[in-house]
């Protein structure tokens, strides 16, 4: 007599991550049921100095923010500030550095406790830089979002994209 078993696999499965203090429960999603926001840039620049533009606080400060503080180094801390505008008031994060390549890619994990206001937002950021021309493509990725689009993944997408617009006109002679 066959005994059918009982184990289903379940749909979603939990993990934790400790990086650099941070404590974070991931759910992660069967595939086809994530999404991931992505935006990309061109610059009139070297990879190596987008990357620079991307982990230092002077950089981030060009690029648009308020404040920052980085160490950009393997589980180095940073903090970001965003000004207020229309479209969100003031916003601030914090976190560690996971993957640093210069001038190739730099990932952000934040802390999801100090950033944004939002318990649950999928914590990791990854920039990939690569030449372009004569100059360099960064593209940011944040994945994991719940399928659908909805506020929460509006509101990051274009927080990234007011960022890497702050990048292009850093590079580009204009003010961020």
């Amino acid at each position: 007599m066959t005994e059918k078993s009982s184990f289903r696999r379940k749909p979603e499965s939990s993990f934790a991550v400790m990086d650099g203090g941070i404590s974070t429960i991931r759910t992660m999603a069967r595939p086809g049921t994530s999404k991931d926001i992505r935006v990309s840039v061109r610059l009139r620049c070297s990879p190596e100095q987008a990357y620079e533009a991307l982990t230092s606080e002077r950089g981030l400060l060009l690029c648009g923010l308020s404040r920052a503080k980085t160490d950009a180094r393997s589980r180095g801390r940073f903090r970001m500030v965003w000004p207020r505008n229309a479209v969100h008031g003031d916003l601030e994060a914090s976190g560690v550095f996971v993957d640093l390549d210069p001038g190739n890619k730099a990932a952000w994990l934040f802390d999801e406790k100090r950033s944004f206001g939002k318990v649950g937002m999928p914590a990791l950021v990854n920039i990939f830089i690569e030449p372009c021309g004569r100059g360099a493509r960064a593209t940011l990725v944040h994945p994991g979002f719940p399928a659908g689009e909805d506020a929460g993944q509006a509101a990051f997408r274009s927080l990234w994209t007011e960022l890497l617009d702050g990048l292009r006109s850093r590079f580009s002679g204009g003010r961020p």
